[in-house]
């Protein structure tokens, strides 16, 4: 399955949101497993944040920090990555299943990543009144991104219709490759990238997650992009070891960003295996991933310019 001419899967820059409203979701308990209503400081989520922002720094990657406003209140501010993708042809803008998340859309942090970086995108998808109709579609939560390819990966789940999965292939010039999951409470998974991560060399991926009917589809895909499949074992997948993002970095560096609790999670095996082609970028998050549910490749929003203009970012810093 060749590549797109001058097409890449991994991005130079990424946008972030700082949050203001810090606990977990209502909203979106019933079908996130691994929130947890606990209670844990304010200072605690924004100090990780904050070493997330300074991690990717030091790592070479370009960071666009949006800010959250305390009024209306958005729980789930810290994952952009939900309500915006930004891609070489478009913006989207995407439907939230919970209605205090379609709170967190907001096109003036869009504007804001143009005036930052210089750039213009030439369109702007808004999928957003979906919502209306009861269809959703949760960004690249619901869909792994092979962008070279123009393939997608989603597990089926309430936060994604399939229709629309179909529509925004469509629109984007992508195939989808859909397939079941069963998380650890023998549900759906809410979000395919706690199940699948694509790697410049590996496809990191929560196998007992996947469906056992759809495991050989799955696998024979990995294999059709020259990736060499890595499955974790439950205590991996649980860590979120598998909702981890693919960055460049300085000097064309690849990285690999995960979250602590994913790092120390890891077997000496799967370590080595992500190391020989990556550096670990490692950030503490238990306190977003407790009141969250969601790890590091929930807090960032991949940038990659209108293809016109990337060569005005030029390359990491």
């Amino acid at each position: 399955m060749a590549a797109e001419p001058g097409a890449t899967n991994f991005a130079r820059s990424v946008f972030v949101v700082r949050p203001c409203t810090i606990g977990a979701n209502p909203e979106t308990r019933a079908s996130n497993p691994f929130q947890e209503a606990r209670t844990i400081a304010p200072e605690a989520v924004l100090a990780e944040f904050d070493g997330l922002v300074r991690a990717l720094d030091d790592a070479g990657v370009r960071v666009v920090v949006g800010a959250d406003t305390p009024s209306p209140p958005r729980p789930d501010a810290v994952f952009p990555n939900n309500w915006v993708s930004f891609h070489e042809e478009a913006v989207v803008l995407y439907p939230m299943l919970s209605p205090n998340r379609r709170r967190e859309v907001r096109p003036e942090l869009v504007e804001q990543v143009e005036a930052e970086l210089g750039v213009v995108w030439p369109r702007r998808i808004d999928l957003t009144g979906e919502a209306e109709r009861g269809r959703f579609l949760e960004g690249t939560g619901s869909l792994v991104l092979d962008r070279a390819r123009r393939r997608a990966l989603v597990g089926r789940s309430p936060r994604n219709h399939p229709e629309l999965v179909r529509s925004w292939a469509q629109r984007l010039g992508f195939e989808s490759l859909e397939f079941d999951t069963r998380g650890p409470d023998a549900r759906p998974l809410y979000h395919t990238n706690v199940v699948v991560a694509l790697g410049p060399h590996h496809a990191v991926w929560a196998r007992s997650w996947v469906a056992e009917h759809d495991r050989a589809a799955l696998a024979a895909w990995f294999e059709a992009t020259d990736r060499e499949a890595l499955a974790l074992d439950p205590g991996e997948s649980r860590a979120f070891a598998a909702n981890a993002l693919a960055l460049i970095g300085r000097d064309e560096t690849p990285l690999w960003v995960l979250s602590r609790r994913a790092e120390r999670a890891l077997r000496p095996a799967s370590r080595r295996r992500l190391e020989a082609h990556a550096a670990l970028v490692v950030v503490p998050l238990d306190a977003i991933e407790t009141l969250g549910g969601g790890s590091a490749r929930c807090t960032l929003a991949e940038i990659f310019p209108p293809r016109a203009t990337e060569s005005l970012l030029g390359p990491s810093p």
